[in-house]
């Protein structure tokens, strides 16, 4: 709808003193406050409104007075935006789960799939209301999505942790895992695999799952977070990890190397800036460029979840893109900074919003990152004449400045030492080595790289470190460095002229 993939979850309960029926929606890509309409076998049952980031809710219960229809396997639930159909699916058992069926709008690609194959990597930012503590879950399915592997950590308690839980967040909540006590105002837990029924990870792909860590002082929970499916800038096959990928500026192809194979695909011409993401909300990253224009620049995506293309007039010449979730709902936003006016203007996808900030300078370089763990990109710039960084938090509203780096310095993008928030991180061309500042990992200065080497930080093993990472122009060559256990790794993949999917 609108280049968004819809998701939804509906249930059905009987109690001792009460029926219950309950549909909550994703990812509905119709402004906020668009009225839904639920059907039941093709009766209407009730309607909610649209919230931001897609979400609603329609919750019936018989001890509130209400109507709740009558459900049993092999009944038909819709909802509906007018007459059009969003979704739709047939209740089965309680170990079942409905089939949505998105019926998505845009220019359709030569072989839509009504059925895409969606990622598989979910993460979960932890926070609470004017407190610095913070937290990080991440869950893995696995191909058959029979099971997921969770491990996560959490950062300024304000007493010592308690407990900690995986659990759905519609009808009567079910605890998914419970990670028991680590103790400590900070602390990691070590990752677990669990089975995982069709019903668990329907409602963990429309958001019904939260991740809960208690303390002494709020045995109830003192931070919380939704899961929301994660892609980063080069994940095209969604499994959480980062893929070698290139785009190939002269022949505007793309091709990519991951547990999926070798794939290529056209999109995109010589004078064209990379601008891969998650845009449609599938969990997998989509092919897409930024072609500016003296009479508008456009973006152009290539949606992983039906093979369609979305187009988006945005933009001026002379504009960085940027690429970065803003509002914290799991997809890519489409932005710019204008260095003509140190502004930078973005289209939040979760709120439909339309967002205006001066911030920076000209020569500023644009490096947006998640300073606080919320879950949201933070407005940021490098200053390459100063070796200043500057940036606004979003969990806690506030201005921030150091000093790190020096003229010719490249800075870069990530979480090096794990602690869910990004780092003040450069690397240093003249002598190849990385230097980064992190909360728990300090200060570090790892030489690995030369001259002429394009940083591509990321999440090359799947765990919750930055990988230190290179490309090598002049042989193709990309080298690793990965962080779940110090390995060196070389590919050789792509050519001189090829511009890394990951590079910022």
């Amino acid at each position: 709808i609108n280049g968004v993939l819809p998701t939804g979850f509906a249930e059905f309960e009987v109690h001792s003193s009460r029926t219950e029926f309950e549909v909550r929606v994703r990812q509905v890509n119709i402004p906020p406050g668009s009225s839904l309409t639920v059907f039941v076998n093709n009766a209407s049952v009730g309607s909610f409104n649209l919230e931001n980031n897609g979400e609603g809710r329609l919750r019936l219960r018989s001890d509130n007075g209400q109507t709740v229809p009558a459900v049993v396997v092999g009944t038909t639930v819709q909802v509906r935006f007018g007459t059009t159909v969003i979704l739709s699916g047939t209740f089965g058992s309680a170990t079942a789960t409905p089939t949505p069926s998105p019926s998505p709008t845009g220019t359709p690609g030569p072989t839509p799939s009504p059925s895409p194959a969606l990622g598989r990597s979910f993460e979960a930012h932890l926070t609470a209301s004017g407190s610095l503590a913070n937290g990080e879950f991440k869950v893995n399915l696995n191909a058959a999505e029979t099971q997921a592997t969770i491990f996560g950590e959490f950062h300024n308690l304000s007493s010592n942790q308690t407990g900690a839980r995986i659990e759905t967040t519609t009808g009567t909540p079910v605890v998914v895992h419970s990670f028991g006590v680590v103790g400590g105002s900070n602390g990691n837990f070590a990752s677990v695999t669990i089975p995982v029924t069709p019903t668990l990870v329907q409602q963990l792909r429309t958001g019904l799952w939260q991740a809960v860590i208690t303390s002494v002082s709020s045995p109830n929970g003192e931070i919380r977070g939704q899961f929301t499916p994660r892609s980063n800038n080069s994940d095209f096959d969604g499994d959480g990890r980062s893929d070698v990928a290139v785009y190939r500026p002269s022949t505007g192809t793309w091709f990519a190397l991951n547990d999926d194979g070798f794939t290529a695909a056209a999109l995109g011409s010589a004078q064209d800036k990379v601008v891969s993401a998650d845009y449609d909300g599938d969990g997998k990253t989509d092919r897409a460029v930024f072609k500016p224009s003296a009479s508008g620049s456009t973006w152009e995506i290539s949606r992983s979840s039906d093979g369609g293309t979305t187009l988006d007039l945005f933009g001026v010449a002379g504009d960085i893109p940027i690429r970065g979730d803003f509002d914290g709902d799991g997809r890519n936003d489409i932005a710019v900074f204008r260095p003509s006016n140190s502004t930078w203007y973005s289209k939040t996808s979760g709120t439909w919003g339309f967002n205006v900030i001066q911030f920076g300078a000209p020569g500023d370089i644009p490096i947006p990152a998640d300073m606080d763990g919320d879950g949201k990109a933070d407005i940021r710039v490098f200053r390459p004449s100063t070796g200043q960084w500057f940036w606004l938090t979003s969990a806690q509203p506030s201005f921030n400045a150091t000093q790190f780096g020096v003229a010719g310095d490249i800075p870069v993008r990530g979480d090096f030492d794990g602690d869910g928030l990004d780092d003040i991180s450069v690397y240093r061309p003249s002598n190849g080595t990385w230097y980064t500042r992190g909360l728990v990992g300090g200060f570090r200065v790892i030489p690995f790289g030369e001259n002429g080497d394009v940083p591509v930080p990321a999440r090359y093993d799947n765990d919750n470190i930055t990988d230190i990472a290179v490309f090598r122009p002049s042989t193709g060559m990309w080298y690793f460095l990965r962080s779940a256990d110090a390995s060196f790794q070389a590919v050789n993949f792509g050519v001189n002229g090829d511009i890394p999917a990951i590079s910022q």
